[in-house]
């Protein structure tokens, strides 16, 4: 579209986070966080548009909560293999017990201004975790 993405400030912070993490953290964050945590609000806003008739938007809405699933089995799929790729040993349980945490710390750190990761102070010992 020619636009920089980074001059348009409303939801950056979420790719900044996720720019921020090692690969299985970002994997985890967008399909098992992001993703799944859509659902709820997706399903009602299904509801809102049947109640008004409005076909268009509940096919829409339809089709998205498609897309969406499928985007979650994908990851409960390609998880491990990403974490076999790279040495990381932990349960799923484990690993999702992390993300939610680092959840509650990038929706402190979105909108700080820092670039660098050092206001997501997980980020940087996220690593070190896995051992």
């Amino acid at each position: 579209m020619g636009y920089d993405p980074t001059s348009f400030p409303l939801a950056t912070g979420v790719f900044e986070v996720r720019d921020c993490l090692p690969l299985v953290e970002r994997l985890g964050m967008l399909v098992f966080l992001d993703e799944s945590s859509a659902f709820g609000y997706k399903h009602g806003s299904r509801k809102g548009f049947q109640g008004e008739g409005d076909a268009a938007s509940v096919e829409y809405m339809m089709y998205d909560i498609c897309d969406e699933t499928r985007h979650v089995a994908n990851g409960h799929h390609r998880i491990t293999h990403v974490q076999a790729a790279v040495g990381d040993t932990r349960s799923h349980d484990h690993l999702f017990a992390g993300l939610r945490r680092l959840l509650q710390e990038r929706v402190a750190y979105i909108g700080t201004g820092y670039k660098d990761c050092k206001g997501l102070g997980r980020a940087g010992r996220i690593v070190e975790e896995r051992r």
